[in-house]
């Protein structure tokens, strides 16, 4: 699991899942550090989240090629009448 959080401490480091639980109502990993450490992290803040939304797409998103040619031909069809609009 990659934590994907760009505040949290661990950003960017792939760490091992142990476990799981739920502390205070917040769905968390259970996760063990290099030296032993076993930590928890909310899982929102890792990958185990699915697609990163909001202020953490700053950690990076990924955009298919489809994709990247689906938006441009929307583009297109926007400004194709010459006046932008």
């Amino acid at each position: 699991m990659l934590v994907t959080a760009s505040a949290h401490p661990l950003a960017g480091r792939r760490l091992r899942v142990e476990g799981r639980r739920r502390v205070d109502g917040v769905a968390c990993l259970m996760v063990g550090l290099g030296d032993g450490t076993a930590v928890t992290i909310a899982v929102a803040a890792t990958s185990a989240a699915g697609p990163v939304r909001g202020a953490e797409a700053s950690v990076g998103a990924v955009v298919s090629v489809v994709g990247l040619r689906r938006l441009r031909g929307l583009l297109e069809g926007r400004v194709g009448d010459g006046n932008g609009t």
